[in-house]
């Protein structure tokens, strides 16, 4: 369904022995209303057919935009819920990230002092002429 300005007429061509066609037309707004006002204003009788039709076919299309407009709402509040439920999660993301920041940073700071330590050690055993402790290039 197109809930545009595109519309459906129906008209009725009759002949004088009671016969004739219905014709279903689907076109741009504009030009089914100056097709139903020429048919209106040449046969009454088909004119008020088409009057009644336009009537049925107004009624479809309100119905149409009023569905297209629950679901345009309905699609609108799940679009709502999702943009939340993902800044909730950006908001989790963002704090384990804080974390483990705070822990990389605090791991690096314990690594240097550790190596610092060792070359220390290696520093105050080489002093009392003893073997290192510590072969890693780092300790040195």
């Amino acid at each position: 369904l197109d809930y545009g300005l595109f519309r459906m007429a129906v008209f009725f061509v009759g002949h004088p022995d009671g016969t004739g066609l219905v014709y279903f037309a689907a076109q741009e707004l504009g030009t089914v209303k100056r097709l139903l006002r020429r048919y209106a204003q040449r046969e009454t009788v088909f004119g008020l057919f088409l009057v009644l039709m336009a009537m049925v076919l107004i009624r479809i299309r309100s119905r149409v935009e009023s569905r297209a407009a629950q679901e345009l709402a309905e699609l609108n509040e799940h679009l709502h819920r999702s943009i939340d439920e993902l800044r909730k999660r950006e908001k989790e993301l963002e704090a384990t990230n804080e974390d483990l920041e705070r822990f990389g940073a605090v791991a690096t700071g314990r690594e240097g002092r550790i190596l610092q330590l060792k070359a220390e050690i290696n520093t105050l055993l080489v002093q009392l002429n003893r073997e290192k402790r510590y072969n890693s290039a780092q300790a040195d």
